[in-house]
C-alpha cells in the first residue's frame, strides 16, 4: 500500500476533583484533527474519558470509568493466512475513523498482604473494516487494497477478577477472565449478523505462585477462532504458475485451549567480591500441544496446526564483579 502522509494534531484538557476525602473524579477532554494528504480527507472528532472512584470502606472502593476514543487507522480482518499478518490503512471518506465506547465497574479490596479486584466491561465499536475479497492481494491480478472493504460493528464484553498475596517469602498472583467478542453489521458478511471476532477467547487463566527462589507459573486459555474453509488462488513460480489455498468466510473453526506449565528457581551466592546468579527452569513441562496456527497443506490437501514451544528446559549463569 505504501506510505500515506498524513497531518494529525490534538489539544486536551484535564481535571480532577475530590469530595470529603472518600469520593474522587477525573475526567479529560481531547478534540483531533486529521488530514490525510493522498485524499484530502479530514475529520475532527472529540474524545474524553470519565473516572470516579468511591471508598466504601477503608478496604473497600468502587470505580466506574467511560472513554470514548477515535482511531484515523485500521487493522484490517479477513487476510487469508493463518497467522496475524495485519495490514493498517488509512482513514478516509469510504472508511470513517474508528470509534469505541469502553465503560468499566470495578470493586477492588486491599488489607493488609491481601488485594483483589473484581469487575465488568462492555466495549462497543463502530466503522470497522473487514477485508473481504483479501485473496486479490495475493493474486496476479494487481487490485487496490480497498477494493474490497466493508464496513461494521463490533463488541467486547466481559469480566476480569485478580487476586495477589504479597508474604515475606511467599508471592501468589491468580487472574481470571471471561469475555465475547464478535464482529456483526457487515452488509456483505453473514448478512449482517454476529460472527466471532477471529482472536476472542473466552476464558484466560493466569496462576503465578513463588517461594523463596522457587517459581510456578500456570497458564489456560480458550482456543481462538481461525477460518475453516479453502479456497484457491493463482502463485507464479520458477516452474511456472501453480494454485494454492488460501482461507475465505467467517471465524468458524475453534482452535484446541492453551495449557501450559512453567516451573523454575533461581539463587544467588557470593564468593568474595563476585556474585553469581544461577536460574534453572522448565517450560511448557507437560509438553502440552498448544498450536497457535492452522493452515491448508496442499500436497496432503488437508488442515494442519502448527505448535511451538514444546518442553524446553533453560539454564542461565551471570557472574557480576
Amino acid at each position: 500500500a505504501g506510505a500515506t502522509p498524513a497531518v494529525l494534531g490534538s489539544v486536551y484538557v484535564q481535571a480532577g476533583y475530590r469530595l470529603l476525602k472518600f469520593a474522587e473524579m477525573t475526567g479529560v477532554l481531547r478534540g483531533s484533527y486529521y488530514y490525510d494528504c493522498l485524499t484530502s480527507f479530514d475529520s475532527f472528532d472529540p474524545e474524553f474519558s470519565v473516572r470516579m472512584k468511591f471508598d466504601v470502606i477503608p478496604s473497600l472502593s468502587l470505580e466506574l470509568s467511560h472513554d470514548h476514543m477515535v482511531q484515523y487507522y485500521h487493522t484490517l480482518e479477513g487476510l487469508p493466512v493463518g497467522w496475524s499478518l495485519d495490514m493498517i490503512v488509512p482513514a478516509r471518506d469510504s472508511m470513517l475513523p474508528e470509534k469505541s465506547d469502553q465503560s468499566t465497574l470495578t470493586f477492588m479490596y486491599r488489607k493488609n498482604r491481601h488485594s483483589a479486584s473484581a469487575g465488568g466491561f462492555y466495549k462497543q465499536m463502530d466503522n470497522l473494516v473487514y477485508n473481504k475479497y483479501a485473496q486479490n492481494l495475493f493474486s496476479d491480478v494487481k487490485a487496490d487494497w480497498n477494493s474490497g472493504m466493508d464496513i461494521g460493528k463490533g463488541r467486547s464484553y466481559g469480566a476480569e477478577f485478580l487476586y495477589e498475596y504479597s508474604g515475606q517469602d511467599f508471592y501468589s498472583r491468580l487472574s481470571y477472565t471471561w469475555s465475547k467478542s464478535d464482529r456483526y453489521g457487515f452488509a456483505s458478511i453473514n448478512e449482517g449478523r454476529p460472527f466471532h471476532a477471529k482472536f476472542d477467547r473466552e476464558h484466560v487463566l493466569n496462576a503465578m505462585f513463588q517461594w523463596k527462589g522457587a517459581t510456578l507459573n500456570f497458564i489456560y486459555q480458550s482456543g481462538n477462532w481461525e477460518n475453516a474453509a479453502a479456497q484457491e488462488y493463482k502463485v507464479h513460480t520458477l516452474e511456472g504458475e501453480t494454485t494454492a489455498q488460501y482461507f475465505k468466510g467467517l471465524n468458524d473453526f475453534h482452535m484446541p485451549d492453551v495449557i501450559r506449565l512453567d516451573l523454575g528457581y533461581q539463587f544467588s551466592f557470593e564468593t568474595g567480591k563476585v556474585s553469581h546468579d544461577v536460574s534453572v527452569g522448565v517450560c511448557n513441562v507437560t509438553n502440552h500441544f498448544n498450536p497457535f496456527m492452522l493452515y491448508y497443506d496442499t500436497e496432503t490437501e488437508g488442515w494442519k496446526m502448527i505448535s511451538l514451544l514444546p518442553i524446553l528446559p533453560n539454564f542461565s549463569y551471570r557472574i557480576s564483579f
